[in-house]
C-alpha cells in the first residue's frame, strides 16, 4: 500500500545517508514497483538507476537496461539529460561506440567533457569502419571528428584517415585533399602518420599523372 511505499522510500534514503548503497538500491527497487504515489515512485526509480550505475561494473548490462526502462516510463523527465551522461559512460566503458554516438547526438547541450567524448567516439567509429573496409562509413565518422575540434591530434588525424579512406577507394583527388588538410593542421606534426601522409600524397599525385597519361594515350589512339 501507499504507507509501505512511503516507508520503503524513507528507509532507502536512510541507507543512502549511511552510505549503505546496496541496501538502498534494493529498497528503492521495492519502492518503485508500487504504483500508488507517482512522485515517490519516480524518485525511487531515479535513485535505483543512479545506484545501479554507481555499483555496477563493465559490461553494465543491468545498469544500462535500468536507464532505458526509466526513459520508457518517464519520457518527459527533467533528469533525462543527466541519465544519458551515465549511459554514455557505460557505453564508452564497453567500447560500444555506436550506442555512445547515438546517445551523444541526442543530447541537446554538451559540456566540454561531452564534446571531447563525441570527438573520441566519432574517431573510434571511423577507425572501426575503416578496418572493416567500409570506407564510406569511415569517412562519415572521421568527418564528424571536426565537429568539436578539441583534441588537435585527433582532429588532424581525422583528416588523415579521410585521406586514407579515399586512397583505398582510389579517389585520388579526394585523397590528396584529405592528406593536404591533415598536413596543414596544427596537430599533424606530432602525429605518427605525418611522414606516411607525405609518402601517400606523392603516390596519389603519381597515380593522377599516370592516369592522365593513360587518358591522353587513349584519346590519341581514338583520333588516329
Amino acid at each position: 500500500d501507499e504507507l509501505a511505499q512511503t516507508a520503503w522510500y524513507h528507509m532507502a534514503n536512510a541507507y543512502l545517508k549511511s552510505n549503505k548503497k546496496e541496501e538502498a538500491r534494493q529498497t528503492f527497487s521495492l519502492c518503485m514497483k508500487i504504483d500508488l504515489n507517482p512522485t515517490i515512485q519516480e524518485e525511487a526509480h531515479y535513485n535505483y538507476v543512479k545506484l545501479n550505475y554507481e555499483l555496477s561494473f563493465n559490461p553494465y548490462h543491468d545498469a544500462i537496461q535500468s536507464v532505458k526502462t526509466y526513459f520508457e516510463k518517464y519520457p518527459e523527465s527533467k533528469r533525462t539529460e543527466e541519465l544519458k551522461t551515465y549511459l554514455i559512460s557505460m557505453f564508452l566503458a564497453g567500447k560500444n561506440y555506436e550506442s555512445a554516438y547515438n546517445t551523444l547526438n541526442d543530447l541537446k547541450n554538451k559540456d566540454l567533457a561531452l564534446q571531447q567524448s563525441f570527438q573520441f567516439v566519432a574517431f573510434n567509429l571511423g577507425t572501426d569502419y575503416f578496418y572493416k573496409s567500409e570506407y564510406e562509413k569511415a569517412k562519415k565518422y572521421f568527418g564528424e571528428v571536426k565537429k568539436y575540434p578539441i583534441d588537435k591530434l585527433i582532429n588532424s588525424e581525422g583528416y588523415y584517415w579521410i585521406g586514407e579512406s579515399n586512397y583505398n577507394l582510389t579517389n585520388w583527388d579526394d585523397a590528396i585533399q584529405g592528406y593536404n588538410r591533415f598536413l596543414e593542421e596544427p596537430g599533424a606534426i606530432n602525429s605518427a602518420y605525418y611522414t606516411r601522409a607525405q609518402y601517400n600524397l606523392g603516390y596519389c599525385y603519381m597515380q593522377k599523372g599516370y592516369l592522365s597519361r593513360m587518358d591522353a594515350s587513349s584519346n590519341s589512339d581514338i583520333t588516329k
